[in-house]
C-alpha cells in the first residue's frame, strides 16, 4: 500500500502564537498571499480571504474568528 501524505512536503512548518504582534504579522501573511503570487492587486480583493473584514469591516462571504480582546491590547 503507497502511503498518502495530507500535506505536502517541505518547507512549512508550524508554530504558536503567543501574543498579538505575532498574530498580526500572520494574518496580514496570509492575506498577503494572493499578492504575492499575482492574483490581485490588494489583499482585500482575493475572494476568498478574510481581508476585506480586516481592512474594510464590511459584509464578506468570509468572517473570521473573533481575536480574544486581550490578544489585541498588547
Amino acid at each position: 500500500m503507497k502511503n498518502q501524505l495530507f500535506w505536502q512536503s517541505g518547507g512549512g512548518y508550524d508554530r504558536n502564537i503567543t501574543d498579538s504582534k505575532t498574530l498580526s504579522f500572520m494574518i496580514e501573511y496570509i492575506h498577503l498571499n494572493p499578492v504575492r503570487k499575482n492574483l490581485v492587486e490588494r489583499s482585500q480583493d482575493w475572494k476568498w480571504s478574510s481581508a476585506a473584514w480586516f481592512y474594510d469591516r464590511f459584509e464578506v462571504p468570509l468572517i473570521p474568528d473573533q481575536i480574544p480582546s486581550e490578544w489585541l491590547m498588547e
